[in-house]
Formats: C-alpha cells, sequence, structure tokens
C-alpha cells in the first residue's frame, strides 16, 4: 500500500526529530547487555526506517533496535532532539520552555514540570500526571509516582571517565587516541539542543565541549560510567509508539477541527515567519476551523465558517476532540494552556513573501500594515511579508528611531525570544534589561539598534523596543506619564555598585575611558575581572572603543580568556562589525584563528553577520581562510549560503580551499549548486 505524501512527510520529519534523543531500554528488550544493563543510555544516531533506529550506547556498542509494534527502547531525554514545548513554563524550576517531555498535573490548574523536576520528585507524589511527549501530541495519563519503581540512569555523566568516540573529530585535544578524561558536566551544545553535550577534562589537562546527542553524535565512549539520578521507568515514552502518520497519532493532520485558545500576545508572537496577524484573525479566537492544508514549511492552513482561511504556526492550534467543540464565539480567550497543540513547524522561510490573508477579500498594504478590505466576492489574496505585519493587539506603523533616543526594552522574555532571532539573537545576560529604559547609541545599516542599558551595550530588533523619548527630550504618547517620569529618573540616577568588576565593565563597555582608568587605579581591581559573562576587554572590543581597549592593554588585559560559549575578544570584534578593534587586537598578538565552543573562527562570525570590512581586515591581517566548524563548514561554505559574493571573492583572492567537505559531504562547489549560486 502506498503511503500518501502527508503521512511521508510526518513520518520523516518524526524521525528527523528522534535523532539525538537520549534513550534506555524498553518493553520489548531481548538483547541481552549490549546496552550496558537495564538504565543504562545511548543515544539515537538514526533511523534506517519507520520501524528500525540505530543506537549509540555510552558503552560504544551500536545497534539496530525495533520502534514499531516490539519497542525495544524508552525515551529518557528527547531535549537535545529540539523539542520544546512554546508557551509552558516548569513551575518548580521555571525553565521556559520546557524542553524535551512536558508533564502536566492532572490535579492542578496549569501546574507543569520538567523532565529534571518530575523525576526529582517534585510537587505532590499522590497527583496523577499527563505526559506530553511533544507539541500536539497524545496526553497520556499516568499511575501517581508514589506508586511507580524508580531506576537509576547510567552512562556518560558526570564524574565519568571516557575516551574518545565513534564520531570523534577534534584532532589530539584528549591527548591521543585511548587517553582518558572525566566529564565535568552536561551542557548545551546549542541553545536548540538542551543536555546535548557533555563538558571533559582531559588528563593532559585540555578541556573543552564534546556531543553527546547533538544530532546524533557520539564524540565520546564511556570506560566508567557515572549515575545520572534516577527516573520512574514505567512513566518514560517508548520510541516510536506514538510517531506521526501512525495509528493511534493525535497530532494535527487534514480534517482534524482545531482552536486557537492562547492568550493573543502569545499567538501574535509565534506568528512571526509563519503567515503574520492582521486584524481579520480575530475571528479566530474562540472559534472552531477545520485543518485543510499544510504547507511546504508545515505550517497549517485553517478554514472557518466565514469562508476565511488563515496559515498558522501549529503550535498555535488545540486540536478539538470529539463531543469537545467550542462554540463560535469571538470571545478573546484569557487561558494560555497548551494542552494539546500542534506538532512544530520544522522551517521558517527567512525572507518569505507569504503571509496571512482571507480568501474572501483582497488585502490592502498601507505603508507598513495591512487590512482585509471585504469585496462582493473572492479574488485572489496579494501576500504580505510576515516581517510586515505589527505585534501588538493593535497595528501600528513602524517606530523610526534616532541616535540618542530613549526605549523601553519588551517586557515579555519569550516574545523577545523570538524578536531576537537574526537581529544579534538573545543572551540570559540580556534579562534584566526587560522592561527596562535605555539610549539608542548606533543605528546600524539592517536598522538593528544597540542600545546602552542596565549599564551595558546590546544589540536589539527595533520592534524589542518602544521609544518612549527622542534624543531632543521630547516625550512620547504615554497612557501613564508618572510611571514614565520615574523610569525616566531611575535611569539617569547614578549608582555605584561597589563591584568593582561591575564598574570595570559597565565603564568599558560605554566607552568611558576615565572610569576605566579610574577602576584599574583600585587595590582591588582585575583586569580581567568578570560581570554579567565577560571581561572589559570583550565588551570594549563589541562595542569598538579603542581608547578603552589601549587602557585595558596598558594594564596587561588578557586578550585571549574566553567566555562562557569559548568566545574571545576577537570574536566579540567581528560580531560587533569592528575592524579597528581586529587590528588593534592582532597587532598585540591576539589568535585571530582562535575557535569558540561551536569551532567558529572570528572569520566564521564575521561572513555570518554580513561584517564585511571585518572579513576583509581578518584576511589582510592573515588570518587562516579555510578552518572548518562543528559542522565541517568553512567561511567559504558560509559566504555561499548567506549569497555574498563580495565575501566569496574576499574569500578566494586570499586561497580559501573550495574542496573542503563539511559533515553532510559538500564541498564548496556542491554548496554553491545547492544554493543556486553560479559563482
Amino acid at each position: 500500500m502506498e503511503v500518501g505524501a502527508g503521512a511521508g512527510s510526518r513520518t520523516t520529519r518524526f524521525m528527523m526529530e528522534g535523532v539525538g534523543a537520549r534513550v534506555i531500554r524498553g518493553i520489548d528488550w531481548k538483547w541481552g547487555k549490549q546496552d550496558g544493563g537495564e538504565g543504562h543510555v545511548g543515544t539515537v544516531r538514526n533511523f534506517e526506517s519507520p520501524e528500525e533506529v540505530v543506537v549509540v550506547w555510552d558503552n560504544g556498542t551500536a545497534a539496530n533496535y525495533r520502534c514499531s509494534g516490539p519497542y525495544d527502547l524508552r525515551i529518557l531525554d528527547s531535549s537535545p532532539t529540539g523539542v520544546k514545548h512554546d508557551g509552558a513554563m516548569c513551575d518548580t524550576c521555571r525553565q521556559q520552555p520546557i524542553f524535551g517531555i512536558r508533564w502536566k498535573c492532572g490535579e492542578c490548574g496549569n501546574y507543569d514540570l520538567c523532565s529534571t523536576c518530575y523525576h526529582g520528585d517534585k510537587h505532590n507524589l499522590r497527583h496523577r500526571f499527563f505526559r506530553i511527549t511533544t507539541l500536539g501530541s497524545e496526553r497520556v495519563l499516568l499511575e501517581p509516582r508514589r506508586k511507580s519503581k524508580k531506576i537509576a540512569v547510567r552512562g556518560i555523566f558526570p564524574g565519568a571517565r571516557v575516551v574518545r568516540g565513534v564520531d570523534w573529530q577534534w584532532e589530539d585535544q584528549d591527548g591521543g587516541n585511548g587517553r582518558r578524561g572525566k566529564v565535568n558536566e552536561i551542557q548545551d551544545w546549542s541553545a536548540a539542543s538542551p543536555r546535548s553535550a557533555a563538558y571533559v577534562i582531559w588528563d593532559n589537562g585540555a578541556k573543552n565541549l564534546y556531543r553527546v546527542g547533538f544530532e546524533g553524535m557520539a564524540d565520546l565512549k564511556v570506560v566508567n560510567d557515572a549515575k545520572g539520578g534516577t527516573v520512574y521507568r514505567d512513566h518514560l515514552p517508548l520510541l516510536g509508539e506514538h510517531c506521526p502518520g501512525r495509528s493511534g497519532s493525535h497530532l494535527l493532520q487534514i480534517g482534524d477541527q482545531v482552536n486557537v485558545d492562547l492568550d493573543l500576545e502569545i499567538v501574535q508572537s509565534l506568528q512571526h515567519g509563519h503567515g503574520g496577524w492582521i486584524d481579520g484573525m480575530f475571528e479566530c479566537l474562540g472559534t472552531t476551523g477545520t485543518l485543510v492544508g499544510i504547507d511546504e514549511d508545515h505550517d497549517m492552513v485553517v478554514a472557518y465558517p466565514s469562508g476565511h482561511r488563515w496559515t498558522f504556526n501549529p503550535a498555535v492550534l488545540t486540536k478539538v476532540s470529539s463531543g469537545n467543540r467550542s462554540s463560535t464565539s469571538a470571545a478573546i480567550p484569557s487561558s494560555s494552556s497548551l494542552d494539546e497543540v500542534g506538532p512544530p513547524s520544522l522551517a521558517v522561510s527567512s525572507g518569505s513573501s507569504r503571509g496571512n490573508q482571507a480568501m474572501e477579500g483582497p488585502v490592502m498594504l498601507v505603508g507598513d500594515y495591512a487590512r482585509s478590505q471585504p469585496t462582493a466576492g473572492p479574488s485572489q489574496p496579494k501576500p504580505l511579508k510576515p516581517h510586515d505585519i505589527a505585534s501588538g493587539s493593535h497595528q501600528q506603523p513602524q517606530q523610526q528611531f534616532a541616535v540618542g533616543d530613549l526605549v523601553q526594552i519588551c517586557s515579555d522574555r519569550e516574545r523577545i525570544k523570538i524578536l531576537q532571532r537574526g537581529h544579534g539573537e538573545w543572551a540570559e545576560a540580556m534579562t534584566p534589561t526587560l522592561c527596562k529604559i535605555g539610549r539608542v547609541q548606533q543605528i546600524y545599516h539592517d536598522n538593528d539598534l544597540k542600545v546602552e542599558v542596565c549599564g551595558t551595550s546590546w544589540t536589539y530588533n527595533p520592534s524589542a523596543v518602544t521609544k518612549v523619548a527622542s534624543s531632543d527630550g521630547t516625550l512620547q504618547a504615554t497612557s501613564s506619564g508618572e510611571r514614565l517620569s520615574a523610569l525616566l529618573k531611575k535611569l539617569f540616577e547614578t549608582h555605584v555598585s561597589g563591584d568593582v568588576n561591575e564598574e570595570l565593565v559597565k565603564g568599558a563597555a560605554n566607552g568611558d575611558v576615565q572610569r576605566v582608568d579610574e577602576c584599574l587605579s583600585r587595590t582591588d581591581a582585575d583586569v580581567n575581572g568578570v560581570f554579567a559573562g565577560h571581561t572589559a576587554l570583550q565588551a570594549a572590543s563589541q562595542n569598538g572603543h579603542l581608547e578603552v581597549i589601549r587602557c585595558l592593554l596598558r594594564h596587561q588585559a588578557d586578550v585571549e580568556i574566553e567566555d562562557k560559549d569559548g568566545d574571545r575578544a576577537v570574536h566579540h570584534a567581528a560580531f560587533g562589525d569592528e575592524p579597528g578593534v581586529m587590528e588593534l587586537l592582532a597587532h598585540v598578538g591576539a589568535d585571530l584563528n582562535a575557535r569558540n565552543k561551536r569551532r567558529q573562527t572570528a572569520l566564521h562570525i564575521a561572513v555570518n553577520k554580513g561584517h564585511v570590512g571585518v572579513v576583509r581586515s581578518l584576511l589582510e591581517l592573515g588570518c587562516h581562510p579555510s578552518l572548518q566548524d562543528s559542522e565541517g563548514d568553512t567561511p567559504l561554505h558560509d559566504a555561499i549560503s548567506k549569497k555574498r559574493d563580495d565575501m566569496l571573492t574576499l574569500l578566494l583572492d586570499h586561497n580559501a580551499d573550495i574542496m573542503l567537505t563539511n559533515n553532510n559531504g559538500f564541498n564548496a562547489l556542491h554548496n554553491a549548486a545547492l544554493r543556486g549560486n553560479p559563482r
């Protein structure tokens, strides 16, 4: 029997999402001690078919196992695969969103736990919980934990002794094949793949981060395993049991009845890049629609009784079970529950012109607004660019900014994380800036803003800030003048923390040479001291403050100190688009080929950020043009992917190697063909 295209794509997507999951033996296991024994952990490497999966156990054994009908494996942790539950927060540790499996209390209203807290016996052990494996999957009601068996899990956890594994590609960092190291901590290889790497200290003194689950990779093999806590074995899902497209699946399919029952602001945030949001879509709130299509980006097309069709991020949709249809009231719901939402979209078409529109009547573009204009009959809709659609409850024209303007940072942590994608990104150190007032220091060519706020400078998407006062001091309209006055007063209050490292780093970030010099004259000052995860030199390098850098160097600042991501001053200069800083750092001997934890050089960063001045400067200063990052990509691969012919020319002029292949087996010529780049 032939499998329909929709079912095939759902199965393929499941197989992609399952790669990297951490697993233990399941209910139908009959393979002796291949895994090392009950509770020993392995990594899903790939799927041979929808029925068969390849696992590499932490002990180095690799074999095929069954994941359909007979189920050989249980999912211990799916967070390395990137599975997350947008809008859900662990009510104990406050993790948001919840990565991996979500555990929802069946007896308390809107109470969720992450896997760590669930297996760590947080909340009432007598309460029954629902297990929600992925967005939109079936909610499985479990027995209370107090009646259930716990087992210890063992493998690559803190304290384990390890050697290089099957996917090792890190030269002789470990001291040579067979040399041992000790796992210090389980960390995130990337923000989108939590708990997918181990930080190892080798016996030769070297330290670094290695993949344990990221994209199914196993850089390490355990020789003396360690305990990774205990889990409720029978509460873990069976790998493959609820694969999308299989019998028993409760994921969204064509013909399903769906609701949008999240808070309006969450819906609008999640719609960025998935068709956007316009006023006509208010009819969807609290109204049941029918899923009539799944587009090439895995976004969902829903038809409503009005005859309109709207495109949605699947994460905003809730499947309506039989006998549980909502009324067609257009009232805006107050609940932000995410009990059953659709599967996450795999792809966001960057720069796509596809946007939301109703099928009845065209959508007219007026500046940066969108309005639905009904007509007597249907007509071809005009597409809207997702980034042209305002994100507030009411459509607003795009704000105009000038250097010196006072702006207030968005207060919604999850919304700003979404808005920051491709606009400087989000860092946890930015959390104190939420809802704070800052001043615009610089406006980049792509309209992103460099804002001084809370004593440091960050890059923001202009949609993530609101102007509260112009550079000439003129206040913007606001519903609370007293509150604004208090915020402005607080902004200009002199604050002395007493922490010399804090004062030093803030002064460096702001280009205040006098303040930096004064800090360094104090006996308790450390020129390499860290505040908010960065040294003064790193902060000054990213913000281009040459005089501050010279001052720090006179006081013997270390140019090779790494932050938590492994970035050094040269990486920060590349990110900040500061070729002058790069030249100064090179002059004092900084390693221009230094790599961060993702194995990226400053050249990788400059190419990916589109900073051609830094690319030119690095190449002229003699940096290596063809080092490979953790994906095997060289700067040439990245320049082709970004379709930057100017950078491509610079790299080729400096003898970049066009034959190096990345982890997917593609060299620069393959990459150019894939990207449609004739050069």
